[in-house]
Order: structure tokens, then C-alpha cells, then sequence
């Protein structure tokens, strides 16, 4: 779009706001179609009613508002930073928690280790370093299929005259 059709939009605009901002009054009313029409001049039938427009915020109330977001947007973040803080002293303090459950749990495994009278395994003999050697493991005995009988040769059949 070359630059003139710019400048021909923005002049559009300018003086589309000059006509809305002069106009004094501006009329609503609804068509036989249900269609609701906003103008500044009153429709063809007598139904028209006038829309009031209340003014737009002052200087100093654009101001207290920006503050006022100012401060609730520091609220929110010395909030995030608090909170953020709160997790990690929760995550530091949970983690505190599982290691000592840990080391009690440790402790408490070696003190039953150690309350329990000493076992004798059977595998020493009285001299230090000589133990028996583990049992081999077999293989479990299947027993044979029998034995299928060995065909014994028949007789051989007499011989007949002829």
C-alpha cells in the first residue's frame, strides 16, 4: 500500500472522530428486522431513545489507577519471590527429613545386627582360613526309558522236498 492510501486512512479516521466527538446526542432504535442502530441523528420511527455516554477517566484518575497497578504488581512479585522461597525451605527441609529417616533406619538395622547372638555357620573347623568345600550341585536323576527287547531272529524254516 504506497503511502498516500496511509495518509488518506489516517485523515478518514481523524475526521470520523471529530464527527463522534461533536456529536451532542446519539440515538438507538431497532428495525422491523430486529437490527439495533446506534446514530447521531434519530431514526424514521418515533421509538428512538438517547444514549447518554459517560465521560472518559480524568488525568488523575488514569494516575491513581497506574499507581495503584504499580503497587499491586510489586505485591504479586515480593509474593512469587516469598513463595518461591517458602518451596525451596520446604523442599530443603523435606529432604532433611528423608536423610535423617534414612540414617535412623541405618542405625536401627545395625543395632538389631548386632543384638543377636552370633550364628555358628558350621563351616569352620578350628583352623582359621580352612573351610569346607561347598556341595557341588547335581543335576537331578532322571530315570532310563526302558529298553525296547532286542528282536530275536526266527528260526530258520526247514527246508521242504519238492
Amino acid at each position: 500500500m504506497p503511502l498516500n492510501h496511509y495518509i488518506l486512512a489516517f485523515f478518514l479516521f481523524a475526521l470520523t472522530l471529530t464527527v463522534t466527538a461533536g456529536a451532542e446526542q446519539i440515538y438507538k432504535w431497532i428495525d422491523k428486522n430486529g437490527t439495533v442502530h446506534f446514530s447521531d441523528q434519530p431514526g424514521p420511527q418515533q421509538d428512538s431513545q438517547t444514549v447518554t455516554l459517560q465521560p472518559g477517566p480524568t488525568p488523575q484518575q488514569v494516575e491513581e489507577a497506574r499507581q495503584a497497578d504499580e503497587k499491586i504488581r510489586q505485591s504479586g512479585n515480593t509474593l512469587a519471590e516469598q513463595n518461591a522461597k517458602l518451596n525451596a525451605q520446604r523442599k530443603e527441609e523435606a529432604a532433611r527429613r528423608r536423610q535423617e529417616a534414612a540414617a535412623a533406619e541405618q542405625q536401627q538395622k545395625l543395632e538389631e545386627y548386632y543384638q543377636q547372638p552370633a550364628q555358628d555357620s558350621g563351616w569352620y573347623y578350628g583352623w582359621p582360613g580352612i573351610h569346607p568345600r561347598p556341595p557341588r550341585p547335581r543335576p537331578p536323576i532322571k530315570p532310563k526309558p526302558p529298553m525296547r527287547p532286542v528282536p530275536t531272529p526266527l528260526p530258520a524254516r526247514p527246508a521242504v522236498p519238492r
